[in-house]
């Protein structure tokens, strides 16, 4: 037999269950705080923007910041600012300084993911959402790398929840914090920022029939344009054709669609169970409630401002030719506040028995609300175990740091060369341009312009060199530091 509403009032109210935003954020800050500075930078992307805030550092220059001694045009700078800022009164970037950003920008998206969920249904429905969407996986790691998904997610989060309360308030100035947002968004990681605006135009096709609401859209691309414009200002002052290239490549190449196989069917589903996990789970269950609500119009145009965030998102980032698990990000708050939904207000109608609604889902529902706090805590004491062993597992594959204390005392006037590994997380742990080789004419002629170099490769690279027996270094062999790296999983 089903509770009833008083019987789950009377529990929620005696355990505080579910806990107000601010104690969501005080929890959800000290679970990302976990191993914040442990991790060390062991890929490109992760010792990028530290890189570029520690150039920012160095000469003073935040307009345009060197990436290993070279101009960068490929994101826009926002995240590395942000670093920098951190990192000034430290006089340097560190481990912590490089991550703060991420992490403040994920307990931020909590706390929007609260907002956006209280104004669409109720105060609990948002209490719900922010618990789900702390302990996400996809927001969760996100909070510990340097790496502008998590702020962009924020950004994005902000710009939707505006985009609801124009919805819910056509008279009003929303609009300006939805493309003001957006524009965060573009500013954080470039034209993947712009996802609110492709998913306002979706969900206004949607409710043409009976929307009384504006995109605005004339003052609204005013804004985006001026926005994008200046991002686009800077490149080109700087090296036009360095900026041409990577607007081509890193923001319209990056995302154009790929081909229709087998692994562009079953990756964006993979991925999307790896970031949504443990909640994604519930996913399914929700999603059958939010079919069955829209097409009786009960809270119709609100669940689908829900799937309209959900479809846009899946169809843009399913369909690009790269597939990164931190692409899927923006995907938490809208299934967290599904799941929110579907375990308070939905519930709450079927359980009075004003409403009829899949018994699956409904049965699933109240089993899940009754376990919910034992279920959050698990997950967070997991995340929290399970990231201690991740972060061991990746700072054994690759200890930059180490690597960069046997290199120092190799060097004398020549530079670094790396064959086999990225160089930018070993310039980041020596403070230099590294110079990354793939071939063995490319370390020829490296070796040709600097005989004294010093050259870290990984075992395996160096090994095939050996084999084909090249000629000798002019000025003798240079100093060789051999990596073993091992393979990451």
């Amino acid at each position: 037999m089903l509770p009833s509403k008083a019987v789950l009032s009377r529990c929620g109210a005696r355990v505080g269950w579910p806990p107000g935003p601010a104690w969501v954020a005080l929890a959800g800050a000290a679970l990302i705080g976990v191993q914040l500075a442990a991790r060390t930078f062991a890929t490109n992307d992760e010792a990028r923007f530290p890189l570029l805030a520690q150039d920012i550092l160095a000469r003073g220059d935040w307009l345009r910041p060197r990436l290993n001694g070279v101009g960068y045009f490929n994101k826009p700078p926002l995240l590395a600012w942000l670093i920098a800022l951190v990192s000034w009164p430290f006089g340097r970037v560190t481990e912590w300084t490089a991550v703060v950003p991420s992490a403040a920008a994920a307990v931020a998206t909590v706390l929007l993911t609260y907002a956006l969920a209280r104004d669409l249904f109720d105060a609990e429905t948002g209490r719900l959402a922010a618990l789900l969407a702390a302990t996400t996986q996809g927001l969760f790691f996100s909070a510990h790398l340097a790496l502008p998904d998590a702020l962009m997610t924020a950004a994005i989060t902000a710009s939707l929840w505006m985009l609801a309360r124009m919805t819910l308030a056509p008279v009003g100035r929303a609009w300006i914090g939805f493309y003001g947002f957006a524009a965060v968004a573009f500013w954080a990681k470039g034209a993947g920022g712009l996802l609110p605006v492709a998913i306002g135009l979706g969900y206004g096709l949607l409710t043409r029939s009976w929307r009384r609401w504006s995109l605005h859209l004339v003052p609204g691309v005013a804004i985006l344009g001026v926005a994008v414009g200046l991002w686009a200002l800077l490149g080109v002052l700087a090296d036009r054709q360095a900026m041409a290239q990577a607007v081509l490549v890193d923001q319209v190449g990056w995302y154009r669609p790929r081909g229709l196989h087998l692994a562009a069917l079953t990756a964006p589903v993979r991925n999307l169970a790896v970031v949504l996990f443990p909640w994604g789970l519930l996913t399914p269950l929700a999603l059958a409630a939010a079919i069955v609500t829209r097409r009786r119009r009960e809270p119709g145009d609100r669940v689908l401002f829900l799937l309209a965030w959900l479809g846009v998102t899946v169809a843009l980032v399913a369909l690009s030719r790269e597939q990164r698990l931190r692409y899927y990000g923006p995907m938490v708050p809208p299934a967290a506040i599904l799941v929110g939904w579907w375990l308070g207000p939905w519930l709450t109608r079927r359980i009075t028995g004003t409403e009829p609604g899949p018994a699956v889902a409904r049965r699933a529902a109240v089993h899940v609300r009754r376990l919910l706090p034992v279920l959050w805590l698990v997950t967070a004491l997991g995340f929290a175990l399970g990231y201690r062993w991740e972060v061991a597992r990746h700072n054994a594959a690759g200890d930059y740091p180490r690597m960069a204390e046997r290199v120092r005392p190799l060097l004398r006037d020549g530079p670094v060369v790396v064959w086999g590994l990225p160089e930018l997380p070993l310039a980041f742990y020596l403070g230099q341009p590294v110079i990354r080789v793939r071939s063995e004419r490319q370390l020829q002629t490296a070796l040709a312009r600097a005989p004294h170099a010093v050259v870290v490769a990984a075992d395996r690279s160096w090994a095939h060199r050996r084999a084909a027996q090249p000629p000798a270094e002019p000025d003798g062999p240079p100093r060789v530091l051999l990596v073993h790296r091992r393979p990451r999983r």
